[in-house]
């Protein structure tokens, strides 16, 4: 209750619940639904899942990611504004986030969980209270200190992921030497992979960065005679993972809409990776398409989206 009074006083203090602040935008290194950070190095998560501090940390960890830190007003800026539209289109009662700071209980001073300076600060005026963590009031952008066992979204941050290199034109093929010659005798190389065509086994695999939703990926495959990539193994999904950003775009869906999913080449579902949340995602509303995550995961998002993808098709 304490921390809903804060957050009611906070909001009557700010005047309204809609937002005015100024936000530039930020050119975008990070995939759509994700923001990029003012120094275009980290990628922020929002989270609209209410939990404790405990656990958003627990979650955001068993990503590989950490609870976010802002080290900058635009950051703050871009961020909870994003973060409130965020919530109020999911309709979320608390329009708050967790961030990763927590105070020194001796010398009452605060500091960013993943070593960075708190050399940035967003304080409301009547932000101190009882607890040892922060959070955000998203409609303000103010900061202010709550108990740690109290629930509220949360944003992870992870490092921009590096971008794949564009695919060069492979050299003509050569037929490799032999100490004897086949019988009978052939002038023909064996069929190697087409340029910017990847092999495993006997499939082509191809990584498309431009952004399109999962519908028109899936028409740009088809015409290449490909589908949206099918994965089968746990070799497999490391071998696509090393194609694929953040966000890219994989072949699953759930045509029923009943989180209940299957590969869109018609293929068995016999293999699935999903992050913690899904396949029932609530990150985003209508998840019914599946997209490469952190790692080697697996999450959902809607089908409307911009993404990049990746294409497989069968060797003939």
């Amino acid at each position: 209750m304490l921390f809903s009074s804060l957050l009611l006083a906070a909001i009557l203090c700010s005047g309204a619940l809609s937002r005015t602040l100024s936000v530039e935008p930020i050119e975008r290194v990070c995939p759509p639904g994700v923001v990029t950070s003012s120094d275009r190095s980290k990628c922020f998560f929002i989270v609209p899942v209410p939990t404790t501090f405990e656990d958003a940390h627990k979650t955001c960890s068993n990503l590989k990611l950490r609870v976010a830190s802002i080290e900058s007003e635009a950051d703050n800026n871009w961020l909870t504004e994003t973060a409130y539209d965020r919530f109020t289109d999911l309709g979320l009662d608390r329009t708050v986030f967790w961030l990763g700071a927590s105070v020194s209980a001796s010398s009452g001073t605060w500091k960013w969980l993943d070593g960075s300076p708190f050399s940035f600060s967003n304080w409301a005026d009547s932000h101190a209270g009882p607890g040892n963590c922060l959070f955000v009031d998203s409609a303000s952008g103010l900061w202010h200190t709550g108990n740690c066992t109290e629930r509220a979204s949360y944003v992870c941050e992870g490092d921009v992921p590096k971008p794949t290199p564009p695919p060069t034109t492979a050299p003509p093929p050569t037929c490799p030497s032999c100490s004897e010659c086949p019988d009978p005798v052939t002038t023909t190389c064996p069929p190697s992979p087409e340029p910017s065509w990847k092999q495993l086994g006997n499939n082509l695999y191809c990584s498309n960065p431009t952004a399109m939703s999962w519908g028109d990926a899936r028409k740009w495959c088809a015409s290449h005679g490909a589908d949206l990539v099918s994965i089968h193994s746990e070799q497999e999904n490391l071998f696509v993972y090393g194609m694929w950003s953040y966000g890219t775009w994989l072949g699953g869906h759930s045509p029923s809409r009943n989180n209940t999913f299957v590969w869109a080449d018609g293929t068995e579902w016999d293999f699935q990776n999903w992050s913690q949340n899904d396949p029932n995602n609530q990150f985003f509303g209508d998840a019914n398409c599946l997209q490469a995550f952190i790692k080697n995961q697996w999450t959902s998002s809607s089908c409307s989206d911009a993404n990049p993808f990746v294409c497989k098709k069968v060797i003939v």
